[in-house]
């Protein structure tokens, strides 16, 4: 059996598994930005955020109880300035264990590994990802990430991939229709 949404197709297994997802933790580099790092002539960092990503990640903080995390490998204010504006209160960076902060965070919330979403592009993330009991990366992910994913998003990363796995995990949930726009029981 199968869900048709706005992004196709889907197997009803899946949507089972999204719906007992009670956390999701973001990768930022490559996942929820373009991976790109921008330096200014003073030598400012900068980093470009996708809009379509932030309201896909600010719908689950506004609607649902599910927790949203960011695990990054490296520390900028610009991530703690966007984790606050999407309301994402687990904020994680300089790590360099992943899947140890993960164990972390699952303790602190209480949850299990497998009611954990991970979402990452590449082979850092991969430890955090192979413990999530579901995982997820843009299209551009690094190949041996997308051969150990469960979900490969249609999109790159910083282009609506964070969007999209946040959009099925609210469908899943129903709080958002399977067309993508209607948000149910408002």
């Amino acid at each position: 059996m199968s869900v048709t949404t706005c992004y196709g197709t889907y197997p009803l297994s899946l949507m089972d598994s999204l719906r007992t997802i009670k956390c999701v933790v973001f990768d930022v580099d490559g996942s929820i930005t373009d991976g790109g790092i921008y330096f200014s002539s003073q030598g400012d960092e900068l980093k470009k955020f996708g809009i379509k990503d932030g309201m896909g990640i600010a719908s689950i903080t506004h609607n649902t109880d599910i927790n949203v995390c960011i695990v990054t490998g490296r520390s900028s204010q610009m991530v703690k300035r966007r984790a606050d504006e999407l309301k994402i209160t687990y904020l994680y960076e300089g790590v360099k264990d992943k899947a140890v902060v993960l164990g972390n965070i699952c303790n602190e919330l209480k949850i299990s590994l497998n009611e954990v979403l991970a979402f990452g592009d590449d082979i850092n993330d991969m430890p955090m990802m192979a413990i999530a009991g579901l995982s997820a990366c843009p299209a551009d992910a690094h190949p041996a990430v997308l051969n150990h994913v469960n979900i490969i998003s249609d999109f790159d990363g910083g282009h609506g991939a964070a969007r999209q796995i946040c959009d099925l995990l609210l469908m899943s949930k129903g709080v958002l229709d399977f067309d993508g726009f209607t948000f149910l029981n408002r």
